[in-house]
């Protein structure tokens, strides 16, 4: 069984005012109420608007901080020469400790353990003169 494709409702508000009027109630009161709603529902969008360009302004940053403050990694360095080179540090120490994360299970083991069944109720040199 098909369906019915491409079929356009019926609906107008002038059908509507007609069956409501059939049934006893005044139609010019359905187009007041419409139209009031209508003009809430425009103030909804245009304060959706408002509040959306206030969102992207604040999130492009739009306060200013004035010049004179200078960056967290900046501070305390002379000239461009010694940023570049602080960088440059950073990003060195970083990458060791980026290695070192790199460190598995099998990794983390004591490397002077002595096996204890060569070592055990064996004496060293010059140790049987007493008990």
């Amino acid at each position: 069984m098909a369906r019915a494709t491409g079929r356009k409702r019926d609906r107008s508000e002038s059908r509507l005012r007609a069956q409501m009027e059939d049934l006893g109630i005044d139609g010019e009161e359905l187009s007041g109420k419409r139209q009031a709603r209508s003009v809430t529902e425009g103030s909804r969008v245009r304060e959706a608007k408002a509040k959306r360009q206030r969102l992207i302004s604040a999130s492009a940053g739009s306060r200013v901080r004035s010049s004179s403050r200078v960056p967290r990694d900046q501070s305390g360095l002379r000239d461009e020469k010694m940023v570049e080179k602080t960088k440059k540090m950073r990003k060195r120490a970083q990458n060791r400790m980026n290695h070192q994360a790199k460190k598995g299970e099998a990794d983390r083991k004591i490397l002077n353990m002595k096996p204890k069944h060569l070592f055990a109720g064996k004496r060293t040199v010059g140790k049987t003169d007493r008990r």
